[in-house]
């Protein structure tokens, strides 16, 4: 099916347990606890405990956890850059 319209992406942290991302994105690393994916120009790293991946598939994805420690969003040209 071809698509009429043409979305950005939709990045939402839920109930401060699940990182939600609606639209195109690329996985760039899958860890145990910790998952992190590149939307547009942006990088972003999510780590927690106890990650469950809910759906991944090719314009959504849901991580759960039972407690994010941190998310990291960067711009992808910055990539391992250090930011206070």
């Amino acid at each position: 099916m071809k698509k009429l319209f043409k979305t950005g992406a939709s990045i939402t942290i839920e109930d401060y347990s699940s990182l939600h991302i609606n639209g195109p994105y690329t996985l760039r690393k899958l860890g145990p606890d910790s998952a992190t994916v590149q939307s547009g120009d942006y990088v972003i790293t999510v780590e927690g405990e106890e990650m469950t991946v809910d759906v991944l598939s090719e314009e959504v994805a849901l991580f759960t956890f039972t407690l994010i420690r941190s998310v990291q969003m960067v711009l992808a040209h910055e990539e391992g850059t250090t930011h206070v």
